[in-house]
C-alpha cells in the first residue's frame, strides 16, 4: 500500500524530467495519498479480522 505510493510518487518524478512535464508532482503525491488513507484503514483492520473469523469458522468444524 505505502510501496504503491512510494513507486507512483518515482514514477511521477522520472515523468516530469523526461518529459518536462508541468505538474505540481508533491500536491498529487500527497493528494492520492489521502484519498487513499480510507482505503488502506480498511485493509488493515478488516482484512485480518475477516480472516481471524474464517480460521474460527474453520476451527469449529
Amino acid at each position: 500500500m505505502i510501496m504503491g505510493r512510494i513507486i507512483y510518487a518515482v514514477v511521477l518524478f522520472i515523468m516530469i524530467k523526461l518529459f518536462g512535464m508541468n505538474l505540481p508532482a508533491p500536491l498529487s503525491v500527497i493528494e492520492s495519498t489521502i484519498t487513499g488513507i480510507p482505503g488502506i484503514i480498511i485493509q488493515l483492520f478488516l482484512v485480518p479480522g475477516i480472516v481471524f473469523a474464517l480460521f474460527k469458522i474453520e476451527e469449529s468444524y
